[in-house]
């Protein structure tokens, strides 16, 4: 049973609930009636929704204010939405608002560093975070301890092993489970086991006096990592144990790690052939729960349970939903053959369903798979795809290439034609920058040589112009402008006399030169007996008639031709014409004609 103090703080926190929501539903009234929002009411709708957690609504209200607000140059103002846009994982508004001039100070410094920190880019958060710490202020618990988060990431994401250069915080639980992380990463469990339980006490005597909510929510993050080593140490059982002593988090990214772990122990508790991998799918959310907790979780986390959704995905003949191809490819690969026909029909799939992955690289990988398993059309559609969305990927040698290849193997000899002529045209405006793109300028050119000698003439005149040395484009060139001009003497050809210099033509002539003669000895076939074939000698009978001319009456019955005479055979005399007879006597009739069986036995022939 709640005490009263804890339902007094409850009360009091839906009463602040509720003033915020009002705060907020009054601001998108205003701009739903079209009119525009003054700095203060957007200011307080702002704060309102953060305060409600629902920064979505907060990048509405933005988004739609700006045409109406000029907040250049307000420092306060900008880091408020620069807050909204990191919380929100908007990265291009965010990335602009980095440009700003009025875009600095330490809290600017701390948001640009939780930033990176979400997307990854842990060397830029920490430096941020040491370059204050040279001057922590009052900051030196916070500094400490996200200094100790981003080195765990880094160390599990990058393999890069660094030591915090802040000093440790004994009173804080927040810097021992850091520490912890650390010593998880590099599989020191005994000691991550100690400086866990040491910050459960700590946070269990800081947060007595708090609500219930707020203590469930520092107090589980502890729990399950204490839960998380013993699994890892090998200790399932009392793993097992310590995760149901716990209640059902009431945050959702808590309760998504909880039932994560949770359900992982149950595999290896009831194995692999008794786990019912739909109920398994249903029970973790996917692929919404990731969805929803898609803005709390770090790179790591992300990775993790990304990869768990799609290899259940792919166990239950799924597509799985998330957004990174390189991410599924590498979730995949290791558990999968790739080189069958479903799994390459799925990758297939997934790329053509997703716009925003249709990159070459992605592209490459999803036609290369195609391939594999003998779907070229499949392969054809991929890349085309890619060139169809931005034509200058037409400038990458991996797709030209693997297209032109691609259409020869269709025997499309009218689209090989159009792809080079598209690439022709490309690269006529633009500029070479490598001796690779040289090359790849060159083939080109001579591929397109046997459909479009101007266009040709054309891709060579520019390639001599940026490489003059280049023998093979000079010799081309220059043989063309002989052929035109119908001269010969200008061709950079070597001279005649060079080639014959040193030899004594008159001799030759003369002496004339010895054949060559071949250092292997014939060889001497032994043939066997001879035996004369024997010629054929003429028929003793020649045909009577050597072209016979074709039956005239061949359509007609045999019996109404003129030349059938009927075989003369012994007449059955007992039949009659005209009456009807009974079986009996026809068949005695015809039994009195038939002729009678020898009774000597025949002698074998």
């Amino acid at each position: 049973m709640s005490s009263l103090s804890e339902l007094v703080s409850e009360l009091a926190i839906h009463s602040e609930k509720r003033q915020y929501k009002e705060a907020y539903e009054k601001a998108k009234r205003i701009i739903d009636l079209g009119y525009p929002l003054d700095l203060d009411t957007l200011k307080l709708g702002l704060v309102a929704s953060i305060n409600l957690d629902q920064y979505h609504n907060a990048g509405r209200l933005i988004s739609k204010s700006k045409d109406h607000i000029v907040y250049d140059g307000m420092k306060e103002f900008l880091l408020l939405i620069g807050y909204v846009y990191y919380k929100n994982g908007d990265s291009k508004n965010f990335e602009t608002l980095l440009k700003d001039p009025a875009f600095q100070g330490r809290a600017f410094e701390h948001l640009k560093a939780q930033y990176y920190y979400k997307i990854g880019e842990n060397e830029k958060a920490l430096k941020i975070y040491r370059e204050l710490s040279e001057n922590p202020l009052d900051e030196v618990v916070d500094l400490s301890v996200n200094e100790r988060a981003v080195i765990s990431q880094l160390l599990e994401l990058d393999g890069v092993v660094d030591q915090p250069v802040s000093r440790p915080i004994d009173d804080s639980y927040d810097c021992k489970f850091n520490d912890a992380l650390y010593q998880v990463k590099i599989g020191d469990y005994e000691f991550a086991l100690d400086l866990l339980e040491e910050a459960k006490a700590i946070c269990e005597e800081n947060t007595k006096d708090l609500p219930l909510d707020t203590r469930e929510a520092e107090i589980v993050p502890i729990l399950l990592q204490i839960a998380y080593v013993k699994q890892l140490k090998g200790k399932k059982e009392e793993s097992l144990t310590a995760l149901r002593s716990l209640s059902k988090p009431k945050d959702s990214l808590l309760d998504l790690i909880y039932r994560n772990n949770l359900l992982s122990l149950r595999i290896d508790e009831y194995g692999r052939n008794d786990t019912n991998f739909h109920i398994l799918y249903r029970e973790l959310g996917f692929p919404n729960s990731i969805d929803i907790n898609k803005d709390k979780l770090t790179v790591s986390q992300r990775v993790a349970l990304t990869r768990n959704e799609s290899l259940l995905a792919l166990e239950l003949g799924k597509i799985p939903s998330q957004s990174d191809l390189k991410l599924f490819y590498d979730a995949t690969s290791e558990s999968l053959n790739l080189n069958t026909k479903q799994e390459a029909s799925m990758i297939y799939n997934y790329f053509m369903k997703r716009p925003r992955q249709q990159e070459v690289p992605n592209a490459l990988l999803t036609a290369q798979l195609a391939i594999n398993v003998g779907n070229i059309n499949n392969a054809k559609t991929v890349l085309e795809t890619v060139v169809s969305n931005d034509e200058k990927n037409l400038l990458e040698p991996s797709i030209v290439v693997s297209l032109y290849l691609i259409y020869d193997k269709l025997q499309s000899a009218r689209l090989q034609v159009e792809l080079l002529k598209k690439v022709a045209d490309l690269l006529l405006e633009s500029e070479i920058s490598s001796t690779q793109q040289f090359k790849f300028f060159k083939d080109i050119a001579f591929k397109t040589l046997n459909h479009d000698a101007v266009l040709a003439n054309r891709l060579f005149e520019k390639l001599h112009s940026i490489y003059p040395n280049d023998e093979l484009v000079s010799t081309f060139l220059n043989s063309s402008s002989n052929a035109s001009n119908n001269n010969t003497t200008t061709t950079n050809f070597s001279e005649l006399d060079d080639l014959v210099l040193g030899i004594d033509t008159d001799k030759l002539i003369s002496e004339g030169f010895d054949t060559f003669e071949s250092s292997k000895r014939p060889t001497t076939i032994i043939s066997s007996t001879n035996n004369k074939r024997r010629t054929r000698l003429k028929p003793k009978h020649e045909a009577k008639e050597k072209y016979k001319r074709l039956d005239e009456e061949r359509w007609l019955p045999l019996k109404d031709r003129s030349y059938y005479r009927p075989k003369k055979g012994k007449k059955i005399r007992n039949t009659t014409q005209g009456t009807v007879t009974s079986n009996t006597s026809e068949i005695s009739g015809l039994k009195k004609t038939l002729p009678k069986k020898s009774s000597k036995k025949k002698g074998r022939k």
